[in-house]
C-alpha cells in the first residue's frame, strides 16, 4: 500500500509510472487517469485498473508543490454535511472491538460505548449528518471525488471492483475524505479500504473512531504532522505552563537579568546537572494537560481511523560520545522498530513531540519504508512472536 502511495508523486509522468511503477506492482495494473494539481485546494492523483484482478487503485499525492503548501495551512476546521437533498438510507458506524452498543434511543439514534466515552451517532435525514474536517483537506477531496466519480461508479458500483485509496501526507488526508465521501454516497460500499500514511489530522473526534472499519492510518515515529493540529499546541502550551511554574519555583524564569543569568548556567550545567523535574513529574503534567483540553471540542480534529503507530525505543537509540558525536559501534539503520495500535485519539498523537529534525525526517516516505521493512525482518526472524503473526496481515 504504501508503494500506491508513493507512486502519486510521478503522476507528472504518465510513461514512468505506467512502466517503472504500476507494471511492478504485479497485479496486472493499467493506468486509466493521471492529475496533476495546478492550484491550491487541489491534489494530484492517478487512477489505475486491474481487470484481472477486479482491482482499483487510487494514489493520491502528498505535499511537493508551493501550491500544496497553500492546501495544507487552511487548517480551519469547518462542518460538512454528508447528506445531500436526499435522505440517506443510514450511516454505518461499527464499534472497535470491546466497544459494544448500548441502547437504541430510536430509529435515528444510536449510543456507542468507545474507549473514551460514550458518542451518540444520529442516523436518518441530512441534517443529522454533519462532520467537522480540515477545510483545505476537504475541498481536495471533494474536487478529488468529483475527477474519480465517474469510474468509480463504473467499476467499483457496477462492476463489484474492489477500491484501494492510498497517500501520504496530504494525499493520506484526502484518500480517507474521498473515502468518507464515497461511502455517504454509496452507504452499501463494502470493498472499500484507505491506506494513509502519515496523516494530518482532519476529522472530528466521532469521525475518527466511526471510519475505522474502512481506514487504516500509519504514523511513524516522532512525525510532526499527525500531531500537528491546534488541539496538540493547547497541549503543548499547557505542559509547557507547568514547565514555567517549575522554574519560577526555582528561582529560575528569565524574567530579569538576575533570573536570566541563573537560567543559562543551568543550562550550561547539560546532563550534569540536576534535573528540573522527575520522570514521574513530568507524566504527571502529560496527564493533567491532557485532561484540560477536551476530546470533543469542534475545533479539534484528530488522525482517523485505526491507527497503526511505528516506533523505535529511545533506549536502543545509539549513545553520543564526548563530542556529541553516535557511537560508531551501533547505528539507526541497527535499531529495532516495533508497532502498536490504537486510534487517533491516543496519548501519544496528542502531544507536538520535539525530537530534532527527526520531527521532519520521520515523515518522509523513505522513513515509512526503512520502519516497515525493519518490522517484516523481525517478524521473519522471530516467527514465535505472535504480535509478529499478527503484523504480517497488515497493509504492508
Amino acid at each position: 500500500a504504501l508503494d500506491f502511495a508513493t507512486w502519486a508523486y510521478y503522476v507528472d509522468d504518465e510513461e514512468f509510472l505506467q512502466t517503472h511503477c504500476l507494471d511492478t506492482a504485479g497485479f496486472d495494473l493499467e493506468l486509466v487517469q493521471a492529475h496533476v494539481a495546478r492550484r491550491p485546494g487541489s491534489v494530484g492523483h492517478y487512477v489505475a485498473v486491474s481487470h484481472t484482478n477486479k482491482l482499483m487503485v487510487i494514489g493520491v499525492k502528498g505535499t511537493s508543490s508551493l501550491e500544496d503548501i497553500f492546501t495544507d495551512i487552511c487548517g480551519q476546521s469547518v462542518d460538512y454535511n454528508l447528506g445531500g437533498d436526499e435522505p440517506a438510507d443510514r450511516v454505518e458506524v461499527r464499534a472497535k472491538i470491546n466497544d459494544e452498543v448500548l441502547t437504541v434511543v430510536d430509529t435515528t439514534c444510536v449510543e456507542v460505548v468507545s474507549g473514551h466515552e460514550r458518542i451518540s451517532v444520529m442516523q436518518g435525514y441530512d441534517e443529522d449528518l454533519d462532520v467537522r474536517c480540515h477545510e483545505g483537506v476537504l475541498i481536495s477531496a471533494k474536487r478529488l471525488y468529483d475527477h474519480v466519480l465517474p469510474i468509480v461508479e463504473e467499476k467499483v458500483i457496477h462492476k463489484d471492483y474492489r477500491l484501494v485509496l492510498a497517500g501520504h501526507s496530504l494525499g493520506a488526508g484526502a484518500a480517507i475524505l474521498l473515502g468518507v465521501l464515497l461511502r455517504s454516497r454509496f452507504t452499501n460500499l463494502e470493498n472499500l479500504q484507505v491506506y494513509a500514511f502519515a496523516p494530518p489530522p482532519i476529522v472530528d473526534h466521532d469521525v475518527s473512531l466511526a471510519v475505522s472499519p474502512y481506514v487504516t492510518s500509519v504514523v511513524h515515529n516522532s512525525d510532526l504532522i499527525p500531531r500537528w493540529s491546534l488541539a496538540n499546541l493547547q497541549v503543548f502550551l499547557e505542559f509547557l505552563r507547568v514547565v514555567s511554574e517549575k522554574l519560577d519555583e526555582q528561582g529560575l524564569r528569565p524574567t530579569g537579568p538576575r533570573t536570566t543569568a541563573a537560567f543559562l548556567r543551568k543550562l550550561s550545567m547539560g546532563t550534569s546537572g540536576d534535573l528540573l523535574m522527575t520522570a514521574e513529574q513530568v507524566k504527571e503534567a502529560m496527564e493533567e494537560a491532557h485532561d484540560k483540553v477536551e476530546l470533543r471540542h469542534p475545533d479539534h480534529l484528530y488522525v482517523p481511523g485505526k491507527v497503526l503507530l511505528m516506533f523505535e525505543h529511545w533506549q536502543d537509540k545509539p549513545a553520543l560520545d564526548l563530542n556529541g558525536e553516535n557511537d560508531k559501534s551501533t547505528t539507526f539503520g541497527d535499531l529495532k522498530h516495533y508497532c502498536s495500535s490504537g486510534d487517533g485519539t491516543m496519548n501519544v498523537l496528542r502531544f507536538i513531540e520535539v525530537d530534532g529534525y527527526r520531527m521532519l525526517s520521520d515523515h518522509i516516505t523513505a522513513a515509512y519504508y526503512a520502519s516497515i521493512d525493519s518490522l517484516l525482518s523481525t517478524c521473519i526472524s522471530d516467527e514465535t512472536t505472535e504480535s509478529c503473526s499478527s503484523s504480517a496481515n497488515e497493509p504492508f
